[in-house]
């Protein structure tokens, strides 16, 4: 039973997150300020973009209000250490296909 709530605790804070990052970043698809700005290559090797940014900055700016602790490993970012004493690991590509956006 712990792993099960756990879980859905896991998956209430990622929704949460998600709802998060669709509200700052839904007026931005779709425009040239999406694309804007000169971030060089994130930690995947594509070339980042703003909306890219925007995106991995809310989910990051969230877990650590909530005290979330893990690592994420964005493709923006790279490896982000939360804690210390991570529980877990967050994989994120916040904006995938970015230059669709």
């Amino acid at each position: 039973m712990f792993y099960l709530k756990l879980y859905m605790n896991t998956i209430e804070i990622l929704l949460t997150a998600s709802k998060l990052v669709y509200k700052n970043v839904k007026d931005l698809a779709g425009t040239a300020e999406a694309a804007s700005g000169d971030f060089g290559r994130g930690a995947g090797g594509d070339i980042s973009r703003n909306i890219d940014i925007v995106a991995e900055k809310t989910v990051i700016d969230y877990l650590k209000q909530i005290n979330f602790d893990c690592v994420i490993l964005g493709e923006e970012c790279g490896r982000v250490e939360l804690s210390s004493n991570p529980k877990g690991f967050i994989i994120m590509d916040a904006i995938d296909g970015s230059a669709n956006a």
